[in-house]
């Protein structure tokens, strides 16, 4: 990934040209990061896109939340939710994976980008009839929440 990084850091954009010639030229992008890392990146891509446009949008999911401070130290939480229809085991686990992708991602460009202080992730889960529960996926702890009707 870093590798990868190293190839976006000269990139500009015109954000006076058209939609269609914009995806264009991110597809020309793609493949150029494809060619010189040697293997598609899609991590990388979507960092690209963030430094480029300043937001995410290839990243699917309803998020909610926010980074907060922890104390007076240097200790940041950063907070992300999903709200799932079911609380079926399937529908737990992609839920707890999107979000353990997403609060990666942001983990990962905090570390590049060499932000002062710990960051820690939390990720929420909303689900009605589910039990109240807190757990650890990938070392990141995640908070089940019930909604009740």
């Amino acid at each position: 990934m870093k590798e990868g990084l190293y190839q976006i850091k000269d990139v500009f954009i015109d954000k006076n040209i058209g939609f269609k010639e914009a995806r264009y030229q991110e597809s020309l992008v793609h493949k150029k990061l494809i060619k010189t890392l040697g293997h598609p990146s899609r991590c990388v891509f979507t960092l690209l896109l963030y430094y480029l446009y300043g937001s995410i949008w290839d990243v699917d999911i309803e998020v909610c939340g926010g980074l907060y401070p922890l104390g007076r130290g240097d200790k940041f939480r950063l907070c992300m939710g999903k709200i799932l229809t079911s609380d079926e085991q399937n529908m737990l686990q992609s839920g707890v994976k999107q979000l353990s992708r997403a609060l990666g991602l942001f983990k990962f460009v905090w570390e590049t980008a060499g932000m002062k202080g710990d960051l820690e992730v939390q990720g929420h889960l909303w689900c009605i009839g589910a039990k109240n529960k807190s757990f650890t996926y990938r070392n990141n702890m995640f908070l089940l929440h019930s909604i009740s009707c």
